[in-house]
């Protein structure tokens, strides 16, 4: 099987991963729904993913305040204005049903966006959760840092 739109969504951060993971199953039932025409269940399908990524969203907002990232305002600038945009296109959806724009921005800007933020912004936020909640040198079990102790 081919690559889907999705295989890079790798961070090397498992708990942020997972939610990516997690979204890219709601994207992929929410393009079926379009794709098969059904305004009702697309419309449904938008209001949960975009409650995902909300969710998502607070959830490495909550990383990145824990752990002191230092790029979080960029981050959490971007994550709002993805979020300003989807509000957009989900009253579009609710009041006139699946649009042309509204598909152009399901099938289109929707994953561009996504691929997009996870390689510009969270691949290196992964990074640094990976580096800041690695457990310390020197704190093995043995507590000898992997180093000999003398007899």
């Amino acid at each position: 099987m081919g690559a889907k739109w999705y295989d890079f969504v790798s961070t090397g951060y498992g708990p942020i991963d997972a939610d990516h993971h997690d979204l890219t199953r709601l994207i992929d039932l929410f393009l079926s729904a379009i794709n098969a025409g059904n305004d009702a269940e697309a419309a449904s399908h938008a209001r949960a993913v975009v409650e995902k990524v909300g969710a998502h969203f607070a959830h490495e907002e909550s990383l990145m305040r824990a752990h002191a990232y230092p790029q979080y305002a960029r981050h959490k600038e971007a994550h709002d204005l993805f979020l300003g945009d989807a509000a957009s296109y989900l009253r579009e959806v609710t009041d006139r049903g699946v649009t042309v724009a509204f598909r152009r921005w399901a099938t289109g800007r929707l994953l561009t966006w996504f691929r997009f933020h996870i390689h510009a912004n969270d691949v290196g936020l992964g990074r640094f959760l990976t580096a800041a909640t690695a457990p310390a040198a020197g704190t093995g079990a043995s507590g000898s840092g992997g180093q000999r102790q003398p007899a």
